[in-house]
Order: C-alpha cells, then sequence, then structure tokens
C-alpha cells in the first residue's frame, strides 16, 4: 500500500474512530438524559405526595392540641378568675383531660393579674418549690401568650429544666365570661414525639426529613439519632444548631422559608418543601441524587474522557456503559415494582401502555394490565354517568389548557369506591392524573392509584373519636357549671319518672295509648328540667324520644309493635342517666358541696333557674319573686310534685303570659314582667299561690282552637268549660312546637300529677292583668302520721 493510501486509511480509520465514538457517546448521553427524565419525575412525585401526606398529618394533629387547650381554657376559665383560683378543681379537671389526650405530657395554668407573686402558679410539679426569683413572665411559653392574644400559639422547643427533655407548648390567654384576661394555659407536648411522626413517614432510601421553625432553626427530624441541640447555663436551653449549617442548602434558604412549597433537584439532592399554617413551622424532605444513580456520574465522566479513544476502548466503555444504565433500569424497575403506589401511561383511547408499575396489578388484583382500558376497569363500580363525567374529565387533562390544581380539586375519582370484577374485593383507591408529552403531538396521562382503604378508615375513625370527645368535653363541661346539690336532686326526680315508667309497663289494665300518656308526661318533665338546667346536650336525647312518641299517640289505633322503638328509646336514656349520674361522682371529689340541704334552697335555685333560662330562650325580661314560703310546707309537702308543677307553670306563664318587652312598654307595663310565689301551711293543707302580671287567658282564642278539635260544641263559652280544656292532654295554643311549649302536654301533666296525690288546682285570669293558679295540696302520708303523733 502507498504511502498516501496508508495515510488516507489511517486517517480514515481515526476519522472513523472518532465519529463512531461521537455517535456512541451522543446516544448514550441522549439514553441516559432520558432515563434521568423520567427516573426524576417519578422520585418529585413521590416525595411530594410523601411530605403533602405527612402535613396533613401534622396539621390534624396540631388542630387535635389546639382545640384541647381551647376546651380546657374553657373549662378553666371560671376557677382561674376566682380570687385566689380555685387551684385543686383546675388540677383535676386537667388531669382528666390528659387521661384523654395521651400525647399531652403536662399543662400549666398561671395567673398573673389577682396573685403578688410574679407570674403565678405552676400546676405541673405539685413538688415543686420554685426559688425566690421565679417568673414565669420571663418564659417562653407565657411571653408567646401575651404577644398574641386571643390566639394559640406554639413555642419554639426548649429544655425542661426539671425533667430534662426537649418540649415544645400549645398556649393560649384564658379570658372570664367578661372577656377579662385571668391567665396563661400551656400544654407540654414532647419533640421525640413529633421526631416519631417524621420517622415513620420515611419512605424512600436514605430520605431524612426535618422540621423546622420560620427563622430555619431545627425543630424535630427523622434521624434521631443525630445531636441537634446543646444546652446553655442557665435555667432554660435553647435551641443552637442553624439549620441552612449544611452548605449544600445554604442557597435555597430563602425559598424555602418563604415559599409555602418548594421543590428544587440539584446534582445532589432533590429538596422538597411545605409550610405548617397552625404554628409557622416547615417540613423539609431530602433525598440525594446518588439514590438513584449509584455510578451513573462516574461512568458518564469515564465516557466523556474517552470519546477520542480507540475504537476498542470505545466499544468497550459502550458496553460498560451498557450494563450499567441497565442495572440502573433494573434498580429504578424494583424500586418502581416495591413502591405501593401504581404508576401507569395510558394514551387518548383510555389504553393502558406497557410499562406500569407492579403495585398497579395487586391493586386491580388482575395479571398483565397492558393494552387493558382503565376506564373498562372501573365499569363495574362507577354508574353510567359518572363514568361520563370522569371521560369528560380526562379530556380536560389531555386538552393541557387548565390549571393542575384545579383538575385536582374536580378529579370525580380522587376517592373511589372500588370493587374487584374477579374478587370481588372492594377497597378505597386514591386517583391522581397528570398529562404527560412525548415529543410534539402525542400526551398520555399519567396516573398514580394508591390503596387508601385503611387511611381512609382510621380517618373516618378517627373524626367519630374527635366527635364523641368533642360531646363529652361539652357535657362535662355543662355539668361542671351546675349545682352539685340541684343536680342531685334532678337525679332523683328522674329516678322517680322512670320508675313511674317501668310501673306503667307493668300495669296490664293500661291500654297501649294510655300508657303511652303516661310515659310522655315523664319523659317531657325529665326534659323540661334538664334544659332548665342548662344540660342541653342531655335534655336534647329525651327531645328526640318525645318526638318520636308524639305521632305514635296521633294514630288512630296503637299496636304493640309501635311500643318497641319506643321502649328501646327509654332503656337508651336509662343509659344516659348511667353516665351522668357517673360524670357527678368524679366531679364530687374536686366540687365543694357548700348548700345544705335540698329544702326549701333547692326549689327556689331550681325554680330561679327555670325562670331565667325560659325567658332567655324566650328574649323576654322576668323576675321570680318568692314573697313567702312556710318551712314547714316544704318538709311536709310532696316535694317532687310540687317542684315539678311549679316548673310547668313558670314555663307556661313565660310562654303565654308574659308579653315581649316591646309590647309591655306599649301597654304602660314595666319591660320585666313578675311572677309571684307563695306557699303556705293552712288547716293541715298546703296551699299555693303562683301568678303572673301577663296578659291573661285568652278565652276566645281557647275557643276557637277547642271548637276546631271538637273538645267543645259551636258556641259554647263557659269559662269553666274552656278552663277545663287548658288541661286537656295535647291541647295547646301556640302555632309552633319547641323545646317550652307547643305539645299541649305541660297543664295536663299539671293537672294529673295534683289528682295524683288528692290535691286540687283553681285558675283564676282578667285579660290584660295576668292569672293567678291556685294549688291545695295534702301533706304526704308519712309527714302528715308524723305530725299527729307529735
Amino acid at each position: 500500500m502507498s504511502h498516501n493510501n496508508r495515510f488516507f486509511a489511517a486517517r480514515f480509520t481515526v476519522i472513523s474512530l472518532v465519529i463512531l465514538t461521537l455517535i456512541t457517546v451522543s446516544l448514550s448521553l441522549i439514553f441516559f438524559i432520558n432515563f434521568q427524565t423520567l427516573s426524576y419525575k417519578k422520585i418529585e412525585i413521590t416525595l411530594g405526595e410523601n411530605v403533602t401526606r405527612l402535613r396533613d398529618t401534622m396539621i390534624a394533629k396540631f388542630n387535635e392540641w389546639s382545640a384541647l387547650v381551647r376546651y380546657a381554657a374553657l373549662g378553666a376559665a371560671p376557677f382561674m378568675a376566682q380570687e385566689p383560683p380555685n387551684i385543686q378543681i383546675i388540677e383535676n379537671l386537667f388531669r382528666h383531660t390528659m387521661d384523654v389526650q395521651l400525647d399531652v405530657r403536662l399543662m400549666y395554668c398561671t395567673n398573673n393579674l389577682v396573685w403578688n407573686e410574679p407570674g403565678g402558679y405552676v400546676l405541673s410539679y405539685p413538688n415543686f418549690i420554685p426559688p425566690d426569683d421565679w417568673n414565669n413572665t420571663r418564659r417562653s411559653w407565657f411571653v408567646g401568650a401575651k404577644a398574641h392574644p386571643g390566639e394559640i400559639t406554639y413555642t419554639d422547643p426548649y429544655v425542661d429544666i426539671v425533667t430534662k427533655t426537649l418540649i415544645t407548648s400549645v398556649v393560649t390567654n384564658v379570658y372570664d365570661k367578661s372577656g377579662r384576661d385571668v391567665g396563661v394555659l400551656a400544654a407540654d407536648i414532647e419533640i421525640d414525639f413529633l421526631g416519631t411522626m417524621l420517622q415513620s413517614n420515611v419512605f424512600l432510601p436514605r430520605q431524612q426529613i426535618f422540621l423546622i421553625n420560620e427563622q430555619g432553626l431545627f425543630i424535630a427530624e427523622s434521624d434521631t439519632d443525630r445531636e441537634m441541640f446543646i444546652t446553655k447555663p442557665g435555667r432554660e436551653s435553647v435551641l443552637q444548631r442553624d439549620f441552612f449549617i449544611d452548605r449544600q442548602l445554604e442557597p435555597y434558604r430563602q425559598d424555602i422559608l418563604s415559599s409555602p412549597s418548594f421543590f428544587k433537584m440539584d446534582s445532589h439532592l432533590f429538596i422538597y418543601s411545605v409550610s405548617i399554617p397552625n404554628v409557622d413551622w416547615i417540613l423539609v424532605s431530602l433525598v440525594p441524587t446518588s439514590v438513584i444513580f449509584t455510578g451513573m456520574n462516574r461512568s458518564l465522566i469515564q465516557i466523556l474522557c474517552l470519546n477520542f479513544a480507540f475504537i476498542l476502548i470505545a466499544v468497550f466503555m459502550s458496553l460498560i456503559l451498557t450494563r450499567v444504565l441497565q442495572r440502573e433500569r433494573d434498580e429504578n424497575t424494583a424500586m418502581k415494582d416495591n413502591l405501593n403506589i401504581g404508576f401507569f401511561l395510558m394514551d387518548r383511547n383510555y389504553t393502558i401502555q406497557e410499562h406500569y408499575s407492579r403495585a398497579l396489578e395487586h391493586l386491580f388484583a388482575t395479571g398483565s394490565l397492558r393494552g387493558k382500558n382503565f376506564i373498562g376497569l372501573l365499569s363495574a363500580s362507577m354508574r353510567d354517568n359518572d363514568i361520563a363525567t370522569l371521560k369528560d374529565y380526562f379530556d380536560m387533562v389531555f386538552n393541557q389548557a387548565f390549571d393542575q390544581d384545579l383538575l385536582n380539586e374536580i378529579n370525580p375519582i380522587h376517592e373511589l369506591s372500588y370493587t374487584g370484577v374477579e374478587t370481588g374485593e372492594e377497597k378505597i383507591l386514591g386517583c391522581g392524573f397528570k398529562a404527560v408529552s412525548r415529543g410534539t403531538k402525542d400526551v398520555f396521562i399519567l396516573g398514580n392509584i394508591r390503596d387508601i382503604t385503611a387511611e381512609k378508615t382510621l380517618r373516618i375513625r378517627l373524626e367519630e373519636e374527635e366527635t364523641k370527645r368533642q360531646e363529652e368535653m361539652h357535657f362535662l363541661f355543662e355539668v361542671v357549671q351546675g349545682d352539685l346539690q340541684v343536680l342531685k336532686d334532678f337525679i332523683e326526680d328522674m329516678d322517680y319518672e322512670f320508675d313511674h315508667i317501668d310501673a306503667a309497663l307493668e300495669d296490664k289494665r293500661l291500654t297501649p295509648r294510655e300508657l303511652l300518656v303516661n310515659w310522655y308526661q315523664s319523659i317531657h318533665a325529665i326534659k323540661s328540667n334538664a334544659v332548665i338546667l342548662g344540660l342541653k346536650t342531655f335534655g336534647e336525647k329525651f327531645h328526640l324520644l318525645e318526638s318520636e312518641i308524639k305521632p305514635v299517640l296521633e294514630q288512630e289505633a296503637i299496636l304493640e309493635e309501635d311500643l318497641e322503638g319506643i321502649i328501646e328509646g327509654v332503656e337508651g336514656l336509662k343509659q344516659e342517666q348511667k353516665k351522668l349520674i357517673s360524670v357527678i361522682h368524679k366531679i364530687q371529689s374536686f366540687k365543694a358541696d357548700k348548700k345544705g340541704s335540698q329544702g326549701e334552697y333547692v326549689l327556689v335555685e331550681s325554680l330561679t333557674r327555670a325562670c331565667n333560662k325560659v325567658a332567655a330562650d324566650m328574649d323576654k325580661q322576668v323576675q321570680l319573686v318568692v314573697k313567702h314560703i312556710d318551712p314547714e310546707s316544704i318538709e311536709r309537702g310532696p316535694r317532687r310534685v310540687m317542684k315539678e308543677v311549679l316548673l310547668q307553670l313558670i314555663r307556661n306563664a313565660i310562654y303565654h303570659g308574659i308579653e315581649g318587652k316591646e309590647e309591655r312598654r306599649a301597654l304602660g307595663k314595666d319591660e320585666t314582667g313578675i311572677i309571684t310565689l307563695s306557699i303556705e301551711m293552712e288547716e293541715g293543707k298546703i296551699q299555693i299561690w303562683m301568678g303572673d302580671d301577663g296578659k291573661g287567658i285568652d278565652f276566645e282564642r281557647i275557643r276557637v282552637k277547642a271548637e276546631r278539635l271538637q273538645l267543645v260544641e259551636a258556641g259554647e263559652v263557659e269559662r269553666e268549660r274552656l278552663i277545663e280544656v287548658i288541661f286537656a292532654p295535647g291541647f295547646s295554643t301556640a302555632e309552633e312546637e319547641g323545646v317550652h311549649a307547643g305539645r299541649g302536654i305541660g297543664l295536663n301533666l299539671v293537672r294529673d300529677r295534683i289528682e295524683e296525690i288528692g290535691g286540687s288546682i283553681g285558675v283564676r285570669s282578667e285579660q290584660g292583668k295576668g292569672t293567678m293558679f291556685t294549688i291545695i295540696i295534702p301533706p304526704t302520708e308519712e309527714e302528715a302520721a308524723a305530725h299527729q303523733a307529735s
């Protein structure tokens, strides 16, 4: 071969080697970039869902702690407002609260307005005696509360000097009924609890999750072995380590602290952060890119350095690169198949493409899904109109003209109740969709599906438990506000009414209608007393059963099966009574019984409460004036019947008799209506006078209503007959039914109770001036016998 030919051959060989090397490198780079883009996108989606789900979980937990502190502040307010504060009651209330909420370690209350000592009282350590210079007003939780009056605040972590544990405090100011700031209430939560929450949400290899405050300082992290805090000399230890001391995160400081949601991928890290608005804290999650591309960058550098090397080296490196890519593809496939999320692509015909995660087959409980119609897989679990809606939604996704957040909000199968076609298994699937492009024309939908059955069940159970806990706390606060002696009296009355119900059930002489009338009266009596005492939650349960009994009474014939549901309702109310008794027993240990007997005091207190309660509900001004009560009449009289009758007459007077403020002013009357009460012993009998200065009985209105109900004949106008009508069962002139009137049971109950004990009742009324009831009751047999013996 000539020199020129050899030179040409050599040059051709070199050029060929260079071209082949460049082609090899170019193809390798294209393959690498495509692989890198797809892997990064999957990690971004997985990491975003992981952090968002953790944020929602923590927001729910913060809301739970905030609600707990708010309820505790409401319950403690009356006792912190006393001078001095009633510490014993507050302690018992907090102990009960911490029994309900186990993740709350300790609670404090500090009253700085009525005590001379700086900062008031530290409740959390009963055996701990503070030094003379102790001042709670300098502590972080106290300062935080005063800086944000009326809000729930969270302190930055600090080391508790007694327990030597790192804690954060949930804090709020406490206000009395007048709106006066009477102190600060705080609850401690150990930071280890937050760290455990973070650690339990680590799902990706080498993933780290941090919780930081708005200044960028550590609060908690998933890596519990890292030493983050140091103690300064002094009583309180402070947070020392700056989160951004890691130089690799320093460039993103401002973005993380200022953005509600931030995602960044650089050559080393995936960085994802979201803010938690309740406490102004931030969740930050990191995943190193080396998790996905172990050895990939090294192989790429080697290829680039040898891109002008000999063809054998180029071929050899190409083989190495191919093997590395294959290994990375296998690793990615393994990671994809081990995720609990079903990823897949589908085209405009809703056809599932070749590549999808193995979890998708598990979710749909079927084999190969390639080429299957996605909507067809769901057809057995959806109605025709729902499928049409889903297709319209997919058209919007393919269109790519709508905001992704909007598409997520209107996703019709965000939570889908799915039934397996082959297995019949029912589960809840969480579905998300996003449009992705391949080239300039091909658009696919990237779907992700996960089984959220357990998560949904847990969320429902937590919501039910939270509702139940709130009802229990509300019921507890209602009972705490009541007078213990009056509550005991109420329990005794309720026992009597339930005994009356049981006796009526055993009385075979009663017809079903007579039996229901007896029950209706007893249930109405218990409900009325409960509402008057402020036990609204308790009274509403009796009101519901009352509403079930009334339509049965209105039937022409009452059958035995009609009574079964009502009997079951009565048994349920007995269980509610047991709960009330249990609550009263619990508060007996810390609520002093300041009242003496259940005699005159209990009667007057109950009637006064009834008057104030009904008047407030009716938006009227009414005052109960007790002119005279003979102590002997209380001692010898049937106390329960007397109280029940007088309560019903008070409700009747306020609802039907006493006018509203505007009407009384127009009539020249004082805006405040007066109900008078006198009880005397005369000639061995108890005589009761109860009257009001209202508008009197409207006999014409009673006549019209009685004629319509065929209780009297047309044209009958005798007042004595109309007075008898107002005591008839079911008769009422009220236009609407309510808690206090409208069901025609009140005066009927009054007459029946009085006649049962051998008494009588009379009525006098003058139009525009008021009504007076006169009741004569014989003393109880036991008291009469004792009186004769003396």
